[in-house]
This record gives structure tokens, sequence and C-alpha cells, in this order.
């Protein structure tokens, strides 16, 4: 399949290449818009699936949510957190070893997901701003 290059597929393309965290295809809109103004929801979910059958992309479905996230393949981990507050994805740091240790004795780990829950250092800020601001 040949995918043909496109201003919208350049805006998306650059996205990921300016950002490092995965995004869900709203954030992925709104920061397209930024390189092309008149790019849509079709567009980018096209997009979206174009990227990810070549290789560039790898959509993440992070469990209780709907909808994927999507990060650029090179950058992929296997472990991530999630703010449930503005449900933003972040890579989340860790080393191997410690998912090993929980492995069964006699078993043999081939790949693993993990996902955090919890609030990002940005949401943890608002009641802060808030009480700053008197309100």
């Amino acid at each position: 399949m040949i995918i043909r290059n496109t201003r919208q597929r350049d805006a998306i393309r650059n996205v990921f290449l300016s950002h490092v965290r995965p995004m869900s295809p709203a954030e992925i809109l709104k920061h397209a818009r930024g390189y092309a103004p008149k790019v849509g929801i079709a567009t980018v979910y096209r997009n979206l699936k174009e990227l990810c059958d070549d290789g560039f992309l790898t959509a993440i479905d992070v469990p209780g949510v709907a909808g994927s996230y999507y990060e650029q393949a090179s950058r992929s981990t296997p472990q991530h957190f999630l703010c449930t507050k503005c449900q933003k994805l972040y890579p989340a740091r860790g080393r191997i070893s410690a998912i090993e240790k929980m492995v069964p004795d006699g078993f043999e780990l081939s790949t693993h997901k993990v996902f955090l829950f919890g609030s990002c250092r940005e949401c943890l800020k608002v009641p802060e701003m808030r009480a700053a601001r008197g309100r």
C-alpha cells in the first residue's frame, strides 16, 4: 500500500515529532491544527490508521478508557501513567527487573504492559492556583 504524503499527514507526523508523550485523537487534532488549520477529526482518524499500518505510530489501549492513544513507535514503552483528571497519558519510567520479580516461579515472561493511574503534575497544581487567586 502506498501512502501519499499530504499537508494533513505531515501536520499529524509533526505533532508526534514535537511531542514525546502519547496522545488521544482530540489532542492530536488540537496540535495538528497548529500546522494545518483546516484538518478535521475524520482526517486525523484516517491518518492515524495509516501511520500505524506504516509503522510510524503505535496504538495504546488503556484498560477502562474508551478509544486509543497513539505514540511514535520508536518511542513506544510498555509502561504508561494515565492522569485520571485530565486524561493525558505519559510514558512511565521503570526497569523490567522489577516486573520480572512478579513472575511466578517456573514461568517465563515474554512481554508486559503496565498502566499506572493517578494525577499528573499539572492537575495537582490546580487547587494551588485556585487558592492563590482566592477561590
